[in-house]
């Protein structure tokens, strides 16, 4: 479709079968580049927002890809607790990691709607005490001790206040692309049939957490539908049908890529994205 929506994009239009729909429905492939179509049967819009590696793990200081061991849930109540990938001791933070944890300290009042992670002394004494003990520093930069060696994992691993800075810049990109998206084929969010998620990130995030931080639209919340790797269903689709190979290039033929970095609009909506929730 154009050098940043590409052929796996296609693909999963194909998969999820946006293009079939009267009805308009919303798909997001959350990596580096955030590729977002919005679209029906009678026209599709796409774009390429500029996310960063954050939700893919890198950028994050314990960052690391979905593997075993990798932290994929927090809960924060009275104390922080998590899970992890194949129930193996926490050795990082991958991508669906870092959006619980963003959505989890705003639910508990850690962290501001401007993303300041809050010290010991301003939540107080009435404050759990072992949530309290958790913040900390890291090279003199605010941190949250999400797992300590102590208690079984690989190695101590903190959530810094850089980390969600970067956090803060890739959701604002993927919520202004889908702003932009929505204002140039005339609709609300609300209007909005189906939101799917593609990738291995869609597949594994609490979508109701990424509502909370912002990266996706409230209205859309109970709309999600995860169709993991539709990239790749969507190649098998093509290699398996030549009717679907000619809907593969319909799609490409009725599909207009809108370039952000151009929109005049996109930079206002990405700042006004970066507060959270």
């Amino acid at each position: 479709i154009s050098g940043y929506v590409g052929a796996d994009t296609v693909a999963a239009i194909l998969a999820c079968h946006l293009a079939d729909q009267a009805e308009t429905s919303l798909l997001l492939d959350i990596g580096t580049n955030g590729e977002i179509a919005l679209g029906n049967r009678e026209r599709i819009l796409t774009c390429a927002a500029a996310a960063g590696p954050a939700f893919e793990g890198a950028k994050i200081r314990y960052g690391m890809a979905g593997l075993p061991g990798a932290i994929n849930r927090v809960r924060i109540e009275e104390d922080l607790t998590y899970t992890t990938i194949g129930g193996e001791p926490a050795r990082g933070l991958c991508g669906s990691a870092v959006v619980s944890l963003t959505a989890q300290l705003l639910n508990a009042g850690l962290m501001e709607p401007s993303g300041r992670l809050k010290t010991p002394v301003e939540l107080g004494d009435d404050y759990p005490a072992p949530l309290r003990a958790r913040l900390c520093t890291v090279d003199g930069k605010p941190a949250l001790l999400v797992a300590a060696q102590a208690e079984g994992a690989v190695k101590d691993i903190f959530f810094t206040q850089q980390d969600i800075r970067e956090t803060q810049l890739a959701k604002a990109a993927i919520a202004a692309g889908i702003r932009i998206l929505l204002k140039e084929m005339g609709m609300t969010a609300s209007e909005v049939k189906t939101l799917y998620l593609a990738g291995g990130f869609g597949n594994y995030i609490d979508h109701h957490e990424a509502v909370r931080i912002g990266l996706l639209p409230e209205e859309l919340a109970d709309r999600v539908v995860p169709v993991g790797n539709g990239a790749g269903a969507g190649a098998k689709m093509v290699l398996l049908s030549r009717d679907y190979l000619q809907k593969a290039r319909e799609i490409r033929a009725k599909t207009t890529y809108l370039e952000l970095s151009t929109d005049r609009d996109f930079q206002d909506h990405f700042v006004e994205s970066l507060e959270f929730r």
